[in-house]
């Protein structure tokens, strides 16, 4: 009977993943098609996708913000303490196994048994022994809470990647920011060397009497508009680098990015693309929303299985005696076994509400 009990089906909901889009691009009518970008199912960079990148400089960077960031190292902690969740969840529905030792000091008054004019002695009590327990969980609510602890775990984990693509993006992004900044500064400084020349030119004329004295002004109006846009990508490389910085888990005053230049990356020809419906089973937000989903559902079963009866088997052995010396004779031994039945009757709808907020959870995470 109560190996059969123990094999009743788990109530409540079983999950569903959502339905993927079906979409078949991410233009809009009328958009056009990006020239460079190949639609291919499944085809993306994994991994070490800056590797594509070919910058020793850059790999260094990512490596080094990897281990530092302080953000990523988070992320992998909260991992960590979902995982010991899922243990603990799967713990509680193991055989418990405890041992006690009891030591009772205690005076019996025989007045109030109806005798009086005796003596009331101390007496001392001694017990030592195991206590085994073991919950059948009839409904499945513990098997429920493994589920969404493991659930649980996927979110954790799921968040984890995403600070991992989060911090690995932005590291690459600053860094080709920097390089493109040193690009236009030196385009900037080249049109600046081409106005001192120019300016040079005609103050030559000048002198030798071929140009009128006011030619050389526009140069040097231009001259100075040049000039003008030095410090704009100053600024911006400085931000750039302040970025990478942070981003390195250092403050910009302790740390100096590379000197990236353009010439240091492999520009890829194409950039693949996934289908709609299979980008959803990509990206880590969007899978951390689906497991988080996942474990409302199997909180919805373990809310529903407390409103069900369930079975504890507890059992104790002991031995008991009046001094240390008579813990261990024959007669000493002490046990207990038996079933434990909870049933619940009546909690003022405490139960019920525990499952219409779990339900009204899942809904709003859906």
């Amino acid at each position: 009977m109560v190996l059969a009990l123990s094999g009743c089906a788990t109530v409540g909901p079983t999950f569903a993943p959502p339905a993927p889009p079906t979409g078949q691009s991410y233009a809009a009518a009328g958009d056009a098609t990006p020239v460079k970008a190949v639609l291919t199912p499944g085809g993306r960079p994994n991994g070490l996708w800056w590797n594509a990148f070919g910058s020793k400089s850059l790999n260094s960077v990512i490596d080094r913000a990897l281990a530092r960031n302080q953000t990523v190292a988070a992320a992998v902690a909260v991992m960590d303490k979902a995982r010991a969740e899922v243990e603990r969840q799967r713990g509680v529905l193991k055989p418990n196994i405890t041992g006690s030792a009891v030591y009772q000091r205690q005076r019996i008054n025989p007045a109030a048994f109806g005798f009086s004019g005796f003596p009331s002695p101390t007496l001392n009590f001694f017990s030592i022994g195991p206590n085994v327990s073991y919950d059948l969980d009839l409904a499945g609510g513990g098997r429920r809470r493994v589920e969404a602890a493991l659930a649980a775990e996927e979110v954790q984990a799921r968040r984890a990647d995403a600070a991992y693509l989060a911090l690995t993006g932005n590291v690459a992004l600053q860094a080709v920011k920097i390089a493109t900044v040193r690009a236009q500064t030196e385009i900037v400084r080249a049109v600046v060397a081409d106005d001192l020349q120019t300016i040079d030119v005609v103050r030559r004329a000048e002198d030798a009497g071929g140009a009128a004295p006011s030619a050389g002004l526009g140069g040097a109006l231009q001259l100075e508009e040049d000039k003008a846009l030095l410090p704009p990508l100053a600024q911006q490389e400085a931000l750039a680098r302040h970025a990478l910085a942070i981003l390195m888990g250092d403050a910009p005053s302790d740390w100096a990015s590379p000197d990236f230049r353009l010439d240091d990356f492999i520009r890829p020809t194409a950039v693949p693309v996934d289908l709609p419906s299979a980008l959803v089973r990509r990206r880590p937000d969007i899978l951390a929303a689906e497991a988080q989903l996942h474990a409302d559902t199997a909180l919805i079963g373990a809310a529903t299985a407390r409103l069900y009866p369930d079975i504890r088997l507890t059992g104790s052995f002991s031995q008991e005696g009046l001094t240390p010396g008579s813990l261990f004779g024959f007669d000493a031994s002490a046990y207990s076994f038996g079933p434990t039945l909870t049933l619940p009757i009546f909690d003022g709808g405490a139960l019920r509400a525990d499952r219409r907020a779990a339900e009204a959870q899942a809904r709003a995470d859906l």
